[in-house]
C-alpha cells in the first residue's frame, strides 16, 4: 500500500511538473495558460507562454505575461535583447560606448547563454566610432565580435567606413587581418555552403579593392572563393583583362 501511495504521489508530482517546456506549451489551450504560468520558475517558461497566447490570437494576454517577464527576469535574456535596441540609436561613440560597458556588465555573456546579439552591440559601438574616424576605438570594438562567419562581415563594413573617413592605413591593416581570418574559416571542414556564401562577400570586397589597386590577377583569385550569385560587373572586367573573354 505505501509503495502504491509512493507511486502515486511521484506520477501526481511529474503531472504537476509537466508543461514545463516551449513544445508542451506550444500545444496548449488558453485555459490551460493560467495554471503553468501559476508554477512558472523560469524565463524560458514565461517566454513560451507569451507565444502561445500570442499564437491564439491574444495580443493583450501575451503583453500582461511580457510585462511579467521583465519584472521577474530584469537581467534576462529578453531584458537583454530588448534593451541592446537602444544603443542601435546613440549618435557618438562616447555615448555608444559608455552604454555599450554598462549593458555588458548587467548582462555579461559569461554568465548567460551567448547570443549573436553580443556581436552586433560591439559592431554598433565600431561602427559609430569609425564614422568619427576614431580608428583605434573602431577597431578595438570590432574586434570583440566573435561569430566566426558574421565576425568577417561586420569587420569589412567597419573597414571600408574607416577607409572612407581617411583612416586608410588602419582600413587596410584591418581588411588585411580580416581576409586571413575568413580564409581561414573558409577551410574549415564544418564551415558549411551558406556560410561560405557569407564569406564570400569579404573576398569580393576585397577583391575590390586589389582591383583599385591595379592588381587584376590577385583580384580575379579572390572570386574562386566567392558564389556566382554575388559575381559582379567587376569580376567580368577582371575575366576581361586577364584575357577570358568568352567567360567575360
Amino acid at each position: 500500500m505505501k509503495k502504491a501511495l509512493l507511486f502515486v504521489g511521484a506520477l501526481l508530482f511529474c503531472m504537476s511538473s509537466m508543461a514545463q517546456t516551449a513544445e508542451e506549451v506550444s500545444a496548449m489551450s488558453a485555459d490551460q495558460l493560467p495554471a503553468v504560468l501559476a508554477k512558472a520558475k523560469t524565463e524560458a517558461v514565461y517566454t513560451a507562454v507569451a507565444r502561445r497566447y500570442s499564437s491564439l490570437g491574444d495580443a493583450t494576454k501575451a503583453a500582461e505575461v511580457q510585462e511579467s517577464l521583465l519584472k521577474k527576469f530584469p537581467n534576462g535574456i529578453t531584458a537583454r535583447n530588448q534593451t541592446v535596441s537602444e544603443l542601435y540609436q546613440l549618435k557618438t561613440g562616447a555615448e555608444a560606448e559608455k552604454f555599450y560597458k554598462t549593458w555588458i556588465k548587467r548582462f555579461d555573456p559569461a554568465k548567460m547563454t551567448w547570443n549573436i546579439v553580443y556581436d552586433y552591440a560591439a559592431y554598433s559601438v565600431a561602427y559609430v566610432y569609425a564614422e568619427e574616424a576614431n580608428a583605434p576605438k573602431a577597431v578595438e570594438y570590432i574586434n570583440k565580435t566573435t561569430d566566426p562567419v558574421w565576425s568577417c562581415s561586420s569587420k569589412i563594413t567597419v573597414a571600408q567606413m574607416l577607409a572612407k573617413k581617411g583612416c586608410k592605413k588602419e582600413a587596410d591593416d584591418l581588411v588585411l587581418a580580416t581576409v586571413a581570418q575568413a580564409e581561414k574559416v573558409y577551410a574549415e571542414p564544418t564551415t558549411n555552403a551558406n556560410a561560405k556564401a557569407e564569406l564570400g562577400i569579404v573576398f569580393r570586397s576585397y577583391a575590390h579593392q586589389l582591383y583599385a589597386e591595379g592588381k587584376t590577377k590577385e583580384a580575379l583569385a579572390q572570386y574562386d572563393k566567392v558564389v556566382p550569385s554575388l559575381r559582379d560587373a567587376t569580376y567580368a572586367r577582371l575575366l576581361a583583362e586577364n584575357g577570358k573573354l568568352m567567360q567575360a
